[in-house]
């Protein structure tokens, strides 16, 4: 069996304490992976996030995110900000070739 991969970003494998916000709520995370289009959580309660939320990540800053997949205790978030200011906020944590091929 052939396995396609649809990412249009390459990923970066990372382990960074943030945290996803939608009104009032607030649940802790941590960032597993990054690319300039989303990330992959951990969070306890993924079900309790809403479709758009907002990651906040301390040396990075805050991104309006929308829910790609749930699966327990993950959660791939998409971000909604461009991907070019994706890159400029992370500097030189993502890959250089940014573009899958």
């Amino acid at each position: 069996m052939t396995v396609v991969n649809r990412r249009i970003h390459h990923r970066t494998s990372v382990l960074w304490e943030g945290s996803i916000v939608a009104g009032d709520k607030q649940a802790a995370c941590a960032v597993l992976n990054v690319s300039a289009g989303g990330v992959k959580v951990k969070i306890l309660n993924p079900e309790v996030i809403p479709a758009r939320a907002t990651l906040r990540l301390p040396k990075f800053g805050h991104f309006r995110t929308e829910i790609a997949w749930r699966e327990a205790g993950l959660l791939g978030l998409r971000f909604l900000e461009e991907p070019a200011d994706v890159r400029l906020a992370f500097h030189d944590h993502l890959p250089k070739k940014s573009i899958a091929v």
